[in-house]
């Protein structure tokens, strides 16, 4: 047996009626030994099974075929020949449509695009049909010639640069020697310099520092004499901030004071009890109404009544007494209000003294800084004594500064003449490699001229010996396919166009109107319109359905058969189909079509299912498209060997991604075992490893399970 591609485990299907799980886990066997506290229902022997066996299938009803007709282009619907319910033949009018210049122009060039491009294979068509010519071939002989002409002259060019190369290395080697040597010693003069300009700057910083001392001590005099004052000065602005703060914060607090009097929110508070005290009295107004109103009600409308007037009578008593008590409030926040406010007026008041105080003091303290700073003046006038005489003996700046400007330029130009030297030497050593690229060039040049020399080689014998049938037959296809496309080009390239049925059938909707104007979708180019395109528009391009079409006569099941199972299947087999919907109905269908890819996965689907179409004769009576449909497949032969063993679908469960069966050893112990799987047979699955004859494993109940898939159309 040819192992099957394995597949993650089936997914849980609640309720599936019938399952085509059929996959293989990518398992070992053996399992692991973790221990399930599920609780199954039964327990199954495994057995072996006879291989001829069913397939059950599930589906859903649908038309053979179907059709959303569109309108492709720019233009107007002019005309319209069909309503829903009605039916055609293949090849009727449904829809005219009326393009517009742009639609009509692009459609045109479409047309003529395709008329030049089935001439142009159409001639290829004829020339292989024909084979090459004499003078063809001898043409092609004659490039071979060329060819091989040029490969002679890319050898000799190709000694000729190796050649050059050998000649040229050794006089290029000694001049990059050279190069060398003059940028060693330029690097030596560079060195120099630099040591020039460190010298230097070493003697200007000195002379610096001597002069920056002999200033520091002719200004250390005159300035202490002026820290004690500015510091006083500093203090007694300092005094003046912290004063004039105090008195902001004063006057903040006594304005404070008077805003924020509790007597305005008592009275407020006051204010609002009295309009709870009127609303009260409305409240009794209304009960007391109520109550005389009920005196003829029943005897529970009076008790309401009564309890109402009770409950009103009980709340303005509570109102009441809370309003006293908010009234003594407000006196007492008076008094409180009235205490605030002179305690702030008093703080306000000796922060203003504190104030007049600070500013006293500042003033005092700036007048000696005055008086100090025109002393210090008078000090330092050129030609006191003290300065002079500091700077006797003592470098000049200026002269060593004018010396470090001097050793930097001499660093700047032995710079220069380093950067120019080592320019120098990589020009000499790139000069010894230029050479050997000539070589390499060379050499590529007569790689390409053998390459083209093949390939004309090729095609000079592909011209003798012809072209083989199957390249007859593919070109031949081709040009029909090409001369197909030109043809409904130039049927979409006219003024009308019109919508024709592609097969027979009935018009179940009719999307579009008379008059209605038809635009393109954002992106969509007119002039890619084909002639299939224009006259059947079966796209899914999100356009509006003009004519929506189902094919008259038989109807089919659509099923999603599982990769493991559809190889089971053959276009041409029969098939028994029943209806849940319609119970004792059954008809016998034909596997009409296998498709050849799997169908789009959706969420988080794993399995990998085939869309199949069974045909149907006929419907049996009540029986609707979209119902559900049952497919028993019989009478198969899974493989040589007679039996294989077999699990029923409901022992199989999905853990961590694994196809797993529990297992129940003889000491009655579960595990989790991961098993491989096989076919589907009937109602049971083949399995391939994992277990072996006699185990014991447990069955579980339908809705609990995994491994069933339920197929959806």
């Amino acid at each position: 047996m040819i192992p099957q591609p394995s597949v993650p485990a089936p997914k849980v299907a609640p309720g599936a009626s019938s399952a085509t799980n059929g996959q293989q886990g990518n398992v070992q066997a053996g399992g692991s030994a973790t221990t399930t506290t599920n609780t199954p229902s039964t327990t199954y022997t495994v057995k072996p099974k006879p291989l001829q066996s069913n397939l059950q299938l599930n589906g859903r009803v649908a038309p053979s075929r179907t059709a959303d007709l569109t309108l492709h282009g720019s233009g107007t619907v002019t005309q319209i020949d069909v309503s829903p319910g009605q039916d055609v033949s293949q090849g009727a009018p449904l829809v005219e449509f009326a393009l517009d210049n742009a639609s009509l122009q692009a459609a045109r060039t479409q047309a003529s695009m395709a008329e030049l491009t089935y001439e142009s294979e159409r001639d290829k068509l004829a020339t292989a049909n024909a084979g090459a010519s004499p003078d063809t071939v001898q043409q092609q002989r004659a490039v071979i010639e060329r060819d091989k002409a040029e490969i002679e002259k890319v050898q000799q060019e190709q000694a000729t640069a190796q050649t050059t190369a050998d000649a040229t290395q050794a006089s290029r080697v000694a001049a990059k020697d050279q190069a060398d040597r003059k940028v060693a010693l330029a690097q030596v003069q560079l060195k120099s310099a630099q040591d020039a300009l460190t010298t230097a700057q070493s003697s200007a910083k000195h002379a610096q520092d001597d002069a920056q001392r002999a200033q520091d001590a002719a200004q250390a005099a005159q300035a202490a004499a002026l820290d004690d004052a500015n510091t006083a000065v500093a203090n007694a602005k300092q005094g003046v901030t912290t004063a004039q703060r105090q008195v902001d914060e004063a006057t903040i607090k006594l304005t404070h004071a008077k805003l924020q009097w509790s007597t305005t929110s008592a009275e407020q508070a006051v204010e609002s009890q009295q309009l709870k005290l009127d609303q009260d009295n409305d409240a009794l107004k209304d009960a007391t109404a109520t109550q005389k109103a009920s005196a003829t009600a029943t005897a529970a409308q009076q008790a309401a009544a009564d309890a109402a007037v009770l409950s009103v009578k009980r709340a303005i008593t509570a109102d009441t007494l809370e309003m006293q008590h908010l009234k003594t409030h407000l006196d007492t926040a008076r008094v409180v209000d009235d205490q605030d406010v002179k305690l702030a007026q008093m703080d306000l008041d000796g922060a203003k003294d504190g104030l007049t105080q600070a500013q006293t003091t500042l003033q005092q303290a700036q007048d000696k800084v005055q008086k100090l700073s025109k002393q210090s003046a008078a000090a330092s006038t050129p030609g006191t004594s003290g300065t002079s005489s500091q700077t006797k003996g003592q470098l000049d700046p200026d002269s060593a500064q004018a010396a470090v400007i001097q050793a930097q330029h001499a660093v700047e130009a032995q710079t220069l003449n380093l950067q120019d030297t080592q320019a120098a030497a990589q020009a000499a050593a790139d000069a010894v490699a230029n050479p050997q690229a000539a070589v390499a060039q060379a050499g590529q040049a007569l790689s390409a001229a053998q390459a083209q020399l093949q390939a004309d080689q090729a095609k000079l014998t592909q011209l003798t010996s012809g072209n083989s049938n199957a390249d007859v037959k593919t070109e031949q296809a081709r040009v029909d396919l090409l001369r197909q496309q030109a043809e409904e080009a130039a049927a979409a390239a006219q003024p009308v166009v019109q919508l024709k049925a592609p097969f027979d059938g009935t018009v179940t909707e009719v999307g579009v109107n008379t008059g209605q104007t038809i635009t393109p979708l954002p992106g969509n180019v007119d002039a890619s319109v084909t002639g299939t395109a224009a006259t059947a528009g079966q796209t899914s391009d999100g356009r509006p359905v003009a004519v929506r079409l189902v094919a008259s006569g038989g109807s089919a099941v659509v099923a999603d058969v599982q990769e493991s199972d559809v190889g089971q299947l053959d276009v041409g087999q029969s098939v028994d189909v029943t209806f849940p919907g319609v119970q004792g109905q059954q008809v016998t269908g034909t596997v009409g079509d296998i498709a050849s890819s799997p169908a789009p996965r959706t969420g988080s689907e794993t399995s990998v299912t085939y869309p199949v179409r069974i045909d149907l004769p006929n419907l049996p009576p009540g029986v609707r498209i979209g119902m559900s449909a049952n497919i028993n497949v019989s009478g198969l032969n899974a493989g040589a060997g007679g039996s294989t063993l077999t699990v029923p679908r409901t022992a199989l469960r999905s853990v961590n991604g694994q196809t797993v069966v529990t297992t129940i050893d003889p000491n009655g112990q579960s595990h989790d075992t991961p098993v491989q799987l096989g076919r589907t047979l009937g109602s049971d699955i083949e399995v391939l490893n994992g277990l072996k004859d006699g185990d014991t494993v447990a069955v579980y109940e339908p809705p609990t399970m995994a491994g069933q898939t339920q197929t959806q159309p």
